[in-house]
């Protein structure tokens, strides 16, 4: 378990922000139908085809109406946490050598994200101030098979980190210069969003130098079907 004492309190920031929703709403919408046209595929592939298309209904519908709120605590994120701010909740000046990354952390079977600060395997305590960056919509039921229960997590899976990773690119994320993944709790797996890869697939795995990797490997952009295919390593096929 980690701790849960916050971050040592800091300056109030003052932020304005003024969403361009003529323009922020449209792409949502062409996303969303592009991932479901993707994953309708998917679904064509799978032995229980109804409960498969229900449930990634539910999950565009949840994820897609919580573009903007999350784009919004994201920004509030890359605000507070970047290359030029990152040691200073160390309490080190840091170097190149610093296996400093930001994680947002969640639990198995669950994608509820809280931000934390991760140093060479030493986890520091979540920041509550940011606070939950997005909240998992808890679908899932104790009455599920479990063949039902695997389909939920491989289409949760490729929706969900569909859906951020491209929200990621529109506020353009790769601008804060450092090591951000999202990583589970208990197995340690992470989807690391500076190449959109897991684990040692990713170029930012075990990588000490990361400002050297981040300047050689650091994406502004993928396309949304390379995007599933990388997102396939960790949930099968």
């Amino acid at each position: 378990m980690f701790a849960t004492a916050d971050f040592p309190a800091e300056n109030p920031r003052t932020q304005v922000r003024n969403f361009p929703y003529t323009q922020t709403l449209p792409t949502i919408m062409k996303m969303e139908k592009k991932l479901r046209n993707i994953i309708k595929k998917e679904i064509f592939e799978t032995k229980n085809q109804d409960f498969a298309t229900k449930i990634c209904d539910e999950y565009l519908e949840y994820y897609f109406n919580k573009s903007i709120s999350t784009k919004e605590q994201l920004r509030k994120l890359l605000d507070k946490y970047n290359e030029k701010t990152i040691f200073s909740f160390t309490g080190k000046n840091g170097s190149k050598n610093d296996y400093l990354h930001l994680a947002l952390g969640h639990n198995m079977g669950e994608k509820t994200l809280i931000p934390m600060l991760e140093n060479g395997g030493d986890v520091f305590p979540p920041d509550r101030e940011i606070g939950q960056i997005i909240k998992d919509p808890e679908y899932w039921s104790k009455d599920e098979t479990d063949d039902e229960w695997e389909i939920r997590e491989k289409f949760h899976g490729y929706i969900f980190f569909a859906w951020f990773s491209t929200i990621w690119i529109e506020i353009k994320g790769y601008k804060s210069q450092i090591v951000v993944k999202i990583s589970n709790n208990d197995n340690l797996t992470s989807w690391y969003l500076n190449d959109f890869k897991f684990d040692s697939n990713s170029n930012f795995f075990l990588d000490n130098d990361w400002k050297s990797a981040i300047k050689k490997h650091n994406k502004k952009a993928i396309e949304l079907e390379q995007l599933l295919e990388n997102i396939k390593h960790e949930y099968g096929r």
